[in-house]
């Protein structure tokens, strides 16, 4: 797996949250289709302007619109999953949830490229390669606090993405 360890200072997340159920891999299928819905709707348009040029500790061809989920224990059947933005460097609308995320060590996992039809499957083959593969062979563990995924967009018309998730040794 293409993984690095950094420790980043803390920032805010801004966006609108679902609640997604774990429940025989539901996951999986709602967390694509929140996503079609938010772009669907003009959700993302929304957020993407909003977020354009706000500061995130990133690095260079970040989307505006990311994603952070498990920023509250929703116990082993669900978690909240937020499609946002950083916080910007202006006033936020109403409607929004702000997550507040603290410093942390992070595990940065980046998926191979893919053109953006593949996002889905990129991302997810890389969640279940932590969980089944990284972290049983690995010191760390997880921390508390929330995970993202960040999206960048590279040379030639694909893309990649980051996950992040805080340990601890």
């Amino acid at each position: 797996m293409n993984y690095r360890i950094e420790k980043k200072a803390s920032f805010k997340m801004i966006g609108v949250e679902k609640i997604i159920s774990m429940v025989n891999g539901e996951n999986f299928i709602e967390v694509p289709s929140f996503w079609q819905a938010c772009f669907q709707d003009g959700t993302v348009d929304k957020l993407d302007a909003l977020g354009k040029d706000a500061p995130h500790p990133c690095g260079p061809g970040l989307f505006p619109v990311n994603a952070i989920m498990c920023y509250e224990d929703l116990g082993k059947e669900a978690f909240p999953y937020l499609i946002g933005t950083f916080m910007p460097e202006k006033d936020i609308p109403e409607g929004y949830k702000v997550v507040d995320v603290q410093e942390a060590l992070w595990a940065i996992f980046t998926t191979e490229k893919y053109l953006q039809p593949n996002t889905s499957s990129a991302v997810q083959d890389v969640w279940k390669g932590i969980y089944s593969e990284w972290f049983p062979s690995t010191r760390y563990e997880q921390a508390e606090g929330p995970n993202l995924e960040l999206y960048y967009e590279d040379e030639g018309g694909y893309e990649h993405c980051e996950i992040w998730i805080p340990i601890k040794e």
